[in-house]
């Protein structure tokens, strides 16, 4: 696993145990979510099947919290 850490304008790909509180990562398409947090902007439909025993995808937008392993 690792998280697109955001460090000015580039990204770079660190462990997640490196991401701090704080500290902005963006998530691309098809990837998962390597720490919890919150949105800070876009959204999307994310499958919490594993996590919740929801089957139905949810969405997601500016503002909501977000697990890990999503």
């Amino acid at each position: 696993d690792f998280a697109n850490l955001k460090i000015g304008d580039e990204l770079r790909k660190v462990d997640p145990e490196e991401v701090n509180i704080g500290d902005i990562i963006v998530v691309k398409p098809g990837e998962k979510v390597p720490v919890d947090g919150k949105i800070l902007d876009g959204s999307s439909m994310v499958d919490t099947s594993a996590l919740t025993g929801e089957s139905v995808p949810r969405e997601v937008g500016v503002g909501d919290s977000i697990l890990g392993g999503v």
